[in-house]
């Protein structure tokens, strides 16, 4: 049976990031490039950080452009299913960037990232990469105050033709079992879910369809929902554009049967993505609690 579509009051995507996180472009290119998608409520949610909202929200009021950005950010954390480790994020939509918790996440998390890079980069110059010329590389998204992210260490790999693509460089080098590998202990998801609530936020699940080691064993995928929602989550991502139907009915039951609201995003990084591009394909699949009508996110929405 064909999805019933549910489309957003306004054109919009409620997951996406910017330089200051692994998104390619800067504050303003990315409102530009938002602007030129005709997108009218934009979640600007990068990894552990909010560096990009004041100079986003600054560059759209200086302008009077037509979109409104909603505040956000995607918070890492480790999840245990038995002995093993998880990495899943947490989207938080509408948070206060100057919560003083929020913000002491936000503080230990780049000290967790900024000891990956240590790790990632020795081990890669072990591997033969040469290491000034990697130092380099990372020391301008350092001067620029961009959190580095395994995706940074993956562009490098590519450009210097080591690997072929994104999903080689994290196989070989990025992901646990790889040369480069580096365990990082994250919070919690009941501690990130508490923050971003403390933070005036909604808590999202993002994209739990595409964590690929839990799509591997289904039951896995089931209990992290479980185990979210039993922790207080409020929402769980329901639609990327890159999702396949039976995908997107699955995430659809997810939030149906855990009474979670449903949000949606193309966890847009660059243009030269055309399969990500941002509000490409963005409608939840009926019957959908859709994440427009909740209090804290609604008035975003107003036509």
């Amino acid at each position: 049976m064909d999805l019933i579509p549910v489309y957003p009051p306004l054109k919009s995507d409620l997951h996406s990031h910017t330089a200051c996180s692994d998104g390619k472009l800067s504050p303003v290119e990315y409102i530009d490039y938002a602007v030129a998608r005709e997108i009218r409520v934009l979640a600007l949610t990068d990894h552990d950080n909010m560096n990009a909202l004041e100079p986003v929200l600054k560059y759209v009021k200086d302008k009077d452009l037509p979109i409104r950005i909603i505040p956000g950010i995607e918070l890492s954390t480790t999840w245990m299913e038995g002995t093993c480790p998880y990495q899943i994020h947490i989207v938080g939509l509408n948070c206060d960037p100057s919560n003083a918790r929020l913000q002491e996440i936000i503080r230990i998390n780049k000290e967790k990232r900024d000891y990956r890079v240590e790790v990632i980069s020795a081990k890669l110059v072990k591997n033969g990469v040469d290491a000034k010329d990697l130092a380099d590389y990372l020391s301008v998204y350092q001067q620029a105050g961009t959190f580095i992210t395994r995706k940074h260490f993956a562009d490098y790999l590519i450009k210097n033709h080591i690997v072929p693509d994104n999903s080689a460089a994290f196989d070989k080098y990025l992901t646990k079992g790889g040369l480069a590998y580096c365990k990082v202990e994250w919070g919690s998801i009941p501690e990130a879910v508490k923050v971003i609530k403390d933070a005036g936020g909604v808590p999202v699940l993002a994209h739990p369809m595409r964590y690929k080691e839990l799509n591997k064993k289904t039951k896995y995928r089931d209990r992290l929902v479980d185990y979210y929602t039993e922790q207080g989550g409020v929402a769980i991502e329901t639609a990327h554009p890159m999702m396949k139907s039976e995908e997107k009915k699955v995430a659809r039951d997810y939030a149906s049967s855990h009474d979670l609201y449903s949000s949606y995003g193309s966890d847009f990084h660059e243009r030269n993505v055309p399969e990500r591009a941002m509000g490409r394909d963005l409608w939840l699949a009926a019957p959908s609690k859709p994440i427009w009508e909740h209090d804290q996110i609604k008035d975003y929405f107003k036509q």
